[in-house]
C-alpha cells in the first residue's frame, strides 16, 4: 500500500492523522496536514470506517447454559429470556436449546451430535454467553469459544459493556 512508502511518517504522526480524521471527515483538514503525513489520510479513513463498522455492526451472541441438568423447560426459558434481551439490547442471539429441543422431538439423536453442532456454530459468532448453573454441555462451549479466541461472557450487561 502507497502509505507505507512514505518513510518520513511516524507512529506518532500516524496516530495524529488518525486522531485528526477522526474528529472531522472534511477533506479540507486532510489537506492542511503537514506532508510527511499526507499519505496517512488513507490510512486514517480506512481505520475510521473500521471502527464505525464495529460500532454499527450487529453482532451475533452464542447463549450457552444447561439444559438436562434441573427442568428442561426452565432452562430453555431462561435461554428465551436471555434471547428477549440480548434482542431488545441490539445484538443477535443465538439460542441452540431452542432448535435442538425441536430437532429432537422429532427424532432423537446423540448427545454429541449436539455438541458438535455446538460447536461448529460457535466459530461464527463474536461472543458467547454462559448463563449460570451447572452443564458439562456449557462448560465444553466455553472452553471451544477459549481456544479459538471468542470472548464469553456470564452477564447481559457484560456483552453490551464489551461491543458497546
Amino acid at each position: 500500500m502507497h502509505f507505507r512508502e512514505n518513510k518520513y511518517s511516524t507512529s506518532k504522526e500516524r496516530k495524529a492523522a488518525i486522531e485528526l480524521y477522526k474528529w472531522s471527515m472534511e477533506e479540507r483538514i486532510c489537506s492542511k496536514m503537514p506532508k510527511s503525513i499526507k499519505c496517512w489520510k488513507y490510512y486514517a479513513k480506512y481505520q475510521y470506517r473500521k471502527e464505525v463498522n464495529k460500532i454499527n455492526k450487529k453482532h451475533i451472541i452464542y447463549i450457552a447454559s444447561p439444559y438436562t441438568i434441573g427442568d428442561n423447560f426452565v432452562n430453555v426459558q431462561r435461554q428465551i429470556e436471555a434471547a428477549n434481551e440480548l434482542l431488545d439490547n441490539g445484538f443477535i442471539p443465538f439460542s441452540p436449546l431452542l432448535q435442538s429441543v425441536y430437532l429432537n422431538a422429532q427424532k432423537e439423536r446423540d448427545y454429541h451430535l449436539w455438541l458438535d453442532n455446538d460447536y461448529a456454530f460457535i466459530e461464527r459468532f463474536d461472543g458467547v454467553l454462559r448463563l449460570e448453573g451447572e452443564s458439562k454441555g456449557g462448560d465444553g462451549e466455553v472452553l471451544k469459544a477459549h481456544s479459538i479466541k471468542i470472548p464469553v461472557f456470564k452477564t447481559i450487561e457484560e456483552v453490551k459493556n464489551y461491543f458497546i
